[in-house]
């Protein structure tokens, strides 16, 4: 499946430059709003930090991405946590006061270390996972990390005080950083979780007290459509977000 995956960016990427070199497409920022534009851009994006950042995008649904934006915009001074690094961290960046982002890969960590370079308000950790033993309760359901323990990764937003307006849940071991979220957000703040659709997280969502809205469709480098879930402790945030738009 990995070999199926990597081929398949490495066929968009190569016709996405073609496109490009030939005068097809145009490499200028289409809006945030201009949904099929920007999800059409970010197909030959995949896999490719520089150019998702280039878009201003994070690999979310396009709702989510414009439902976030939003909520950011109404929060100045916004503090931020989000498992799982990449380009959605300078998106972040660009909208909230501070980032603190957990990553569990340490060559990962290093390239969007440099990717963030320009913005002084992101503090990026490494959180790495460790050998599975005996006192071991977070694992990751991915095949290529199952024989590690990410209690270190789930655990990484208590290395920091305060609460946060909006918590980003799109890394390893989702259902465990969930329940470490809901300790840690704000009364009127925002949990993003991605992948909502995978099977795996089903049960963590539902058992979830917390009001959902779920946004689906277009997202960013899919050709097909995913979802993605906001989450908040009260059902007046989700409401204010529907409602601006």
């Amino acid at each position: 499946m990995q070999t199926i995956k990597h081929a398949y960016a490495s066929a968009m990427q190569g016709l996405g430059s073609g496109l490009y070199s030939s005068g097809v497409l145009n490499r200028e920022t289409p809006p945030l709003h201009g949904d099929l534009w920007r999800w059409l851009h970010s197909l030959f994006a995949i896999y490719d930090i520089d150019a998702m950042v280039r878009l201003d995008l994070p690999w979310w649904t396009l709702r989510a991405a414009k439902l976030v934006d939003r909520f950011l915009q109404q929060r100045p001074g916004a503090m931020v946590f989000e498992y799982g690094s990449g380009a959605s961290t300078v998106f972040l960046a660009k909208r909230a006061e501070i980032v603190v982002s957990a990553e569990h890969d340490p060559r990962w960590h290093a390239t969007v270390t440099k990717k963030v370079a320009g913005h002084p308000n992101v503090l990026l950790t490494l959180a790495e996972a460790e050998p599975v033993d005996a006192q071991s309760t977070h694992w990751s359901a991915h095949r290529a990390w199952s024989g590690y323990d990410f209690n270190n990764y789930v655990q990484a937003i208590d290395r920091f005080e305060g609460l946060f307006d909006l918590i980003v849940i799109d890394g390893r071991c989702r259902a465990h950083c969930l329940q470490a979220a809901k300790r840690r957000i704000k009364p009127d703040g925002l949990i993003l979780f991605d992948n909502a659709g995978r099977r795996r997280y089903r049960a963590a969502l539902e058992g979830s007290a917390m009001p959902k809205l779920a946004t689906s469709g277009l997202t960013a480098c899919l050709p097909y459509p995913d979802s993605t879930v906001l989450l908040s402790p009260e059902q007046a945030v989700l409401q204010a977000l529907v409602d601006a738009g």
